[in-house]
C-alpha cells in the first residue's frame, strides 16, 4: 500500500497546478543577479532566525527543530518520512546555489553509512557559484514502504535553475524522479540512499490530489 502527498492545493487537475507552478518557479530562482529565490526576502530571514532560535514548529509532520541551521525532528510514520525526505532535497539543492553547509547537512540529515549518491547529491554545495541559483519544488510524495525502521518514498519534482551570461539572465525548468530510502537512526529520519531519473514531465501526472504535504518547506540556510 502507498500513501500519496501532494503540496499542491486547491481545485482543478493536477497538471494546471503543476504548470503554474513551474511558472512561478522558473520565475523566481533568480532574484537581483542570480540570487535563489528567498535569500535576500525578509520573510525568509525571519523564518530562518525563527527556526534557529528553535521557536517555530513548522508541522506536526515536522521538522521540528533546527540543527546547527540544518532541519530535523520527524514523527516516526508515513508523512514524516516523506517530508523528510522533501526537505533533504531541497536543503541540497539550496547548499548547491550557496545557501547551506554540507558538513551540516550530512551531519543531521545523514545515515551513519550513507550511500554514494547521498554524499554527491550533498556534495553539490562544494561547488556552488555566487552567479547561479536553483530550487526544488516537490509536485508530489509517495511513501512507497514504511515500518519502524525503514522508509522508502518518491518524490516527483521540478529543479529550476538560472544564471547570468553577460548581461542576460537565463532560466530553465527540468523535471525529476527521486527515489529516497531512510532508515530511522538517532530518533530520526535519515537519509540512507538516493536514485534519481529524468522525468516525467508535467505531462507524467496522473490520479487526484489526495493528503497535502505540509511541513515539505524550502529552509532557507544562514
Amino acid at each position: 500500500m502507498t500513501t500519496d502527498y501532494t503540496p499542491l492545493h486547491g481545485r482543478g487537475s493536477r497538471r494546471t497546478g503543476l504548470l503554474a507552478t513551474v511558472v512561478l518557479v522558473v520565475g523566481a530562482v533568480l532574484l537581483g543577479g542570480g540570487l535563489l529565490l528567498g535569500r535576500a526576502t525578509a520573510n525568509a530571514s525571519s523564518a530562518a532566525a525563527a527556526l534557529a532560535a528553535g521557536s517555530m514548529v513548522l508541522s506536526p509532520h515536522g521538522p521540528a527543530m533546527v540543527v546547527d541551521g540544518i532541519p530535523a525532528g520527524y514523527p516516526r510514520d508515513r508523512a514524516g518520512a516523506a517530508t523528510a525526505a522533501v526537505n533533504f532535497l531541497q536543503t541540497c539543492w539550496s547548499a548547491a546555489s550557496g545557501v547551506g553547509d554540507v558538513e551540516r547537512i550530512r551531519a543531521v540529515m545523514a545515515a551513519a553509512n550513507p550511500s554514494a549518491e547521498v554524499l554527491k547529491t550533498i556534495g553539490q554545495g562544494r561547488v556552488a557559484r555566487d552567479d547561479s541559483g536553483q530550487q526544488l519544488t516537490p509536485a508530489a510524495v509517495t511513501v512507497r514502504s514504511q515500518d519502524q525502521q525503514q522508509a522508502v518514498v518518491s518524490v516527483w519534482a521540478v529543479s529550476a535553475y538560472g544564471g547570468t551570461v553577460g548581461n542576460k539572465t537565463r532560466t530553465t525548468g527540468m523535471w525529476f524522479t527521486f527515489t529516497v530510502a531512510l532508515s530511522w537512526e538517532q530518533g530520526d529520519w535519515k537519509v540512507a540512499d538516493l536514485s534519481v531519473a529524468d522525468g516525467p514531465d508535467d505531462d507524467g501526472a496522473g490520479g487526484e490530489n489526495l493528503v497535502p504535504l505540509t511541513g515539505a518547506l524550502t529552509v532557507y540556510l544562514r
